[in-house]
């Protein structure tokens, strides 16, 4: 089975492999996690894209082209993506982050690999954010 390419990490960013190997300026991590998979279109809790975490010196060169055509590849020929950190955010409650999501395309029947962001958001509450799933269905 591998490890996650999308486990997030428990602190307040939930930034996944991609986007920690990307803030390193990690040109074989980020191929490698690409290659396996890794989403492109994966948002951190701050709903920041690993393309958005780029070194200036990053964007223009070889680097940024890579996480620029994944995404482009990630978001081309589908609707909607699934997307861990639409559950993760819909579990704590993030209204605004779960709207950006929704509005980055994001499945909103994306789950956290158990239950779904609109069971999570129910269970724990989160009234304001089950609205906008049920409206984004």
């Amino acid at each position: 089975a591998g490890a996650d390419l999308q486990a997030a990490s428990s602190n307040d960013e939930m930034a996944q492999p991609l986007h920690l190997a990307t803030e390193a300026s990690s040109l074989p991590c980020v191929k490698l996690l690409l290659d396996a998979r890794a989403d492109a279109s994966a948002a951190r809790a701050d709903g920041r894209l690993a393309t958005s975490l780029l070194r200036p010196s990053d964007t223009e060169g070889e680097l940024g082209r890579v996480l620029r055509a994944a995404l482009a590849a990630a978001r081309e020929g589908t609707d909607r993506f699934p997307s861990a950190e639409l559950a993760q955010a819909a579990a704590l409650g993030h209204a605004d982050l779960v709207a950006s999501l929704l509005g980055a395309r994001a499945d909103p029947d994306s789950t956290d690999g158990s239950l779904s962001a609109l069971q999570l958001a129910c269970d724990r509450r989160h009234e304001a954010v089950a609205r906008l799933l049920l409206v984004a269905r």
